[in-house]
């Protein structure tokens, strides 16, 4: 009962969340357009994220089973992977790298600024083209206060897709290495979208 009560709130949290990313996407935008189409899919994606996230806290709150919360963190990545679909694939470092870097307390020191500096950058490069779009206006001002939000909701609200399963068991290696590449094509991508590559 437990799983279908954070199921339900993270689906509402989902809706509310993508309702509010239109609204700063139409802010930020200097040819604000509107089609249902585009509203839909968006709000779509961040209800699927809100689905998988309530899921995954639920379940992690009912069982600490090695496999059951190993499939449930995989289906809290899956689910997050439409917000990372067309112009949200640049933020995709940003709440994979930050939600590694807030949610595994037990790496090094080091290894989690890192983490944070690469989940800073996507940030710092949007902030510089809608400022490019806006020019220091009170819009230019909001929508970086919604930007920090909106996405820092989005890794905060992940804890427990990232965070370390407590039974003490280690990736293996295949794993690790597959999860390596995985990360490799989530920065990728927003390298692409930019025209850098």
């Amino acid at each position: 009962m437990r799983a279908v009560a954070t199921t339900v709130i993270g689906l509402v949290v989902g809706i509310i969340l993508g309702a509010v990313a239109r609204g700063w996407m139409r802010l930020i935008s200097d040819d604000p357009e509107f089609s249902w189409d585009g509203t839909l899919f968006i709000i779509g994606s961040f209800t699927v994220w809100g689905f998988a996230q309530g899921f995954v806290i639920g379940v992690r709150r009912i069982t600490s089973r090695r496999w059951v919360v190993s499939l449930v963190r995989a289906f809290g990545i899956v689910g997050m992977m439409p917000i990372f679909s067309g112009a949200g694939a640049i933020m995709a470092p940003t709440v994979i790298f930050g939600g590694l870097a807030l949610h595994r307390s037990e790496w090094k020191s080091v290894i989690r600024v890192l983490l944070c500096i690469v989940a800073a950058v996507p940030v710092i490069f949007a902030a510089i083209q809608i400022h490019g779009d806006l020019g220091w206006s009170w819009k230019w001002w909001l929508g970086i206060a919604g930007l920090v939000a909106i996405w820092g909701a989005l890794t905060l609200a992940s804890r427990e897709t990232f965070a370390r399963q407590l039974d003490g068991w280690r990736v293996p290696l295949p794993i690790k290495i597959a999860s390596v590449v995985a990360l490799m094509v989530a920065v990728a991508l927003p390298i692409v979208g930019m025209g850098i590559a």
